[in-house]
């Protein structure tokens, strides 16, 4: 979904305009007003994948923020907006209704109905996080294909940063991706094998997080080509059993399929 934000506030340099595409226009507080209330993100709809900004003073710029945008090569799709506008067919295109002065604009506000509030409280019940989801979702769709599956991890307690990989793919995750397929399989019992998906998956990420993820750190310690004797036997297996050194980001599905409309 692309969303046009039309901002007022403007940025004196490139660093502040950065973060007016993130945050919104952050004003000094003024008298007893907090910072809270000052930030601008009610210009901004965060959970929308396609965000384009474009200020007072005529500068712009572009926010992919999580969903399917996590994958694609927003550069390209920057590049095709860019273009398009710049060609002279899209000048000539221009209409009087175009031209003519904007309507108000009006709240566009959330109105949820009974019924699509017994849904949250339902769906909430599975405990299932929107990410595993995700994840295992595009896993079921990518079965077939060569290379283990993760999903970058923030290890934001260590100094500068770093990040790590959770990995996806588990025998858990394969026997349920095989059930999906499998008609003698009763949904009770696919949704009994995604629950313990869930749970392995959940304990991997908390790993990641605090840096013990075990892929790219054997990944790291391969490609720096360190001496045999510096690994135990049972790292040297695990290291040589490593999918030829390469694995699917979960979220490449999605890339694949935005990337070819752009190319």
């Amino acid at each position: 979904m692309f969303v046009l934000y039309l901002d007022m506030e403007g940025a004196p340099d490139f660093i502040v305009h950065s973060r007016l595409l993130w945050h919104g226009a952050v004003i000094k507080p003024a008298g007893k007003i907090s910072t809270a209330e000052n930030l601008g993100m009610c210009n901004r709809w965060m959970d929308k994948p396609l965000q384009s900004v474009v200020v007072d003073d005529g500068k712009a710029g572009f926010v992919g923020e999580h969903s399917i945008m996590d994958g694609t090569l927003t550069v390209s799709l920057c590049d095709c907006m860019l273009n398009t506008i710049a060609t002279p067919r899209f000048a000539s295109s221009t209409s009087t209704s175009v031209t003519s002065p904007m309507a108000t604009p009006t709240p566009l506000d959330w109105h949820i109905s009974a019924k699509t509030q017994r849904g949250i409280v339902h769906m909430a019940g599975y405990i299932f996080g929107a990410d595993c989801n995700t994840e295992h979702g595009v896993h079921t769709m990518a079965r077939g294909e060569g290379g283990g599956t993760y999903e970058a991890a923030s290890t934001q307690q260590f100094l500068e940063g770093q990040t790590e990989a959770i990995r996806v793919m588990s025998w858990e995750a394969d026997e349920w991706v095989e059930s999906m397929d499998d008609v003698r399989v009763g949904v009770r019992e696919r949704e009994e094998l995604f629950g313990r998906v869930v749970e392995v998956h959940g304990q991997m990420a908390r790993m990641a997080g605090k840096g013990r993820g075990v892929d790219r750190h054997l990944l790291g310690l391969k490609k720096a080509e360190m001496a045999n004797e510096q690994f135990c036997e049972e790292l040297k297996r695990a290291a040589q059993d490593m999918f030829d050194l390469h694995a699917v980001l979960a979220k490449e599905k999605a890339a694949e399929l935005v990337k070819a409309r752009f190319d």
